[in-house]
């Protein structure tokens, strides 16, 4: 499935002018820590997806633990980190979800241009970027959908496909 530029869908790649933005994580302690089976997890956060649905081959690894740290307020510090990888581990996808928020890390400074160019899909804004270093390439994004803050890497996959995945999980 190519999404083609429509009404409600645009799509703008932005080249990253230096390394992939890492989201901030912090040293809480296990009293901020607080686990979920999966089905808790998905509740939480109001939304439920499952990238195999998408990609088939795609198995979803760190499936022992689920959880999220929180500041003491009880809002989100950092998200559960999803994680899917095919076979033989050359394709990657790692979804990370923030409650009542926007994702974690800074993309803004990333690229050459002042700002990045947001691209549109069924209505949503999303900043998306192709990265390519000596390790690994693919495209990253960043977008708020239904007030969850995602992280999205897509590591070796090609545009096409990496915009399927963020399209199905604004269509969740």
């Amino acid at each position: 499935m190519s999404l083609a530029n429509t009404e409600d869908t645009e799509i703008i790649i932005n080249e990253l002018a230096s390394e992939i933005p890492e989201t901030g994580f912090f040293a809480l302690g296990p009293d901020n820590y607080h686990e979920y089976t999966k089905e808790e997890l998905f509740d939480y956060y109001g939304i439920e997806f499952d990238i195999s649905s998408v990609f088939p081959d795609m198995i979803e690894e760190n499936t022992g633990s689920y959880g999220i740290f929180k500041f003491s307020d009880g809002s989100d510090m950092q998200g559960h980190n999803f994680i899917w990888a095919n076979p033989i581990g050359n394709e990657k996808v790692s979804i990370e979800i923030i409650k009542d928020g926007a994702p974690k890390s800074d993309n803004t400074q990333v690229t050459n241009d002042s700002a990045p160019l947001a691209s549109t899909i069924s209505g949503e804004n999303v900043n998306i970027f192709r990265f390519d270093s000596d390790e690994q390439s693919g495209y990253y994004a960043e977008f708020v959908h239904k007030s969850l803050g995602f992280t999205v890497y897509g590591y070796n996959f090609d545009k096409d496909d990496f915009v399927r995945i963020l399209s199905y999980l604004i269509s969740c």
